[in-house]
């Protein structure tokens, strides 16, 4: 979510986070939101947790936090979509306390895609890949899998998908 090492501010900014590896990301997160002038144009977050079936937002590491700076933004560039395990729950989650992208499943490579094209058709071919920053935290296995898939991605710059592992 910060600037990119070669300092550019425009393009795309994509989180992924499970677990424990949001917390790196929340503060990144309000940062850019205080920093409006020299913020990316699109963030894009993807929180995946788990959850009992009562979906608490309280109970959900900084999810509140999270729907508030998202709120406070209010800007359709900028987006939260909460993926939960054990809910005993499937697909979509229409729940009135949660944010409006909850789903009852685990964040997947085709997530990740539409995130980093930011949910358009056009970067089908990689077009506008190229100025996407991406930060994923969580465990080791989740952020290997990744950081390896969104490098590989065409259009993509392997030095902006970085990342920090949770043990």
């Amino acid at each position: 979510m910060a600037v990119a090492a070669d300092g550019e501010h425009t393009g795309k900014t994509n989180r992924s986070s499970c677990g424990v590896g949001i917390n790196p990301l929340i503060s990144i997160f309000a940062h850019l939101i205080r920093s409006r002038s020299s913020r990316p144009r699109e963030i894009h977050i993807l929180y995946g947790t788990k959850a009992d079936a009562e979906m608490d937002p309280h109970r959900i590491l900084f999810l509140t936090r999270l729907m508030d700076l998202v709120a406070i933004e209010a800007d359709p560039n900028v987006t939260l979509k909460l993926f939960l395990t054990g809910t005993g729950e499937e697909g979509r989650i229409e729940h009135g306390r949660m944010p409006n992208s909850t789903f009852a499943n685990r964040m997947d490579k085709t997530v990740l895609v539409k995130a980093i094209d930011g949910y358009e058709d056009y970067a089908k071919d990689g077009a506008g890949r190229s100025t996407t920053l991406c930060y994923v935290c969580g465990h080791p296995a989740m952020t290997d899998e990744f950081v390896d898939f969104l490098s590989s991605q065409q259009g993509m710059n392997p030095e902006r998908v970085l990342c920090e592992k949770w043990w």
